[in-house]
């Protein structure tokens, strides 16, 4: 039973913002705020509000260290989602067109009305080629989800493969 009445009065703008701060050859500082909407077939309408910084340091081996924070309201159920966390992404060059990546991230979940809370951990490797406008990349995802109710709780292991296309 939808009722459109309750989101006729929101604010539909969507926007980011970022800075980058380059605070010396090899080491770069950057910030960024974003809102947005997102429409989904299975969560619904909700709007999203994230912040975001990193600390990058590349020399022969790049390095970032970022830290997030997300809010989400959903607008046709009474339903928020927080999220906070902080993500370490190493890449190394083996060859000129091949590097190896590793990341691993903690992300701490709130959801409520239930004041359900997760704590997710996550393991990624990866190889990458670059080509002329297009990087082929496989690896390997390692996730674990604790949550609060047991029910959310798994583990998970993804072997993956990617093409990307950047112009």
């Amino acid at each position: 039973n939808y009722d459109s009445s309750a989101i006729d009065d929101e604010d539909f703008s969507f926007w980011d913002a970022g800075l980058n701060y380059k605070l010396s050859e090899a080491l770069t500082l950057d910030a960024s705020y974003k809102v947005d909407f997102v429409e989904s077939v299975s969560t619904g309408t909700y709007k999203s509000k994230r912040y975001e910084g990193s600390l990058s340091y590349s020399k022969f081996i790049t390095s970032t260290l970022s830290a997030f924070h997300s809010k989400s309201e959903y607008l046709e159920e009474n339903r928020e989602d927080k999220s906070t966390g902080i993500s370490l992404d190493l890449t190394m060059p083996v060859t000129e067109k091949l590097s190896g990546t590793i990341t691993g991230t903690y992300t701490k979940y709130t959801f409520k009305p239930e004041d359900t809370k997760d704590k997710r951990y996550s393991l990624r490797l990866a190889l990458n080629y670059e080509l002329k406008i297009t990087t082929l990349s496989i690896g390997y995802t390692y996730n674990k989800n604790n949550s609060t109710d047991d029910t959310k709780d798994y583990k998970n292991n993804i072997i993956w493969a990617q093409a990307r296309i950047t112009f």
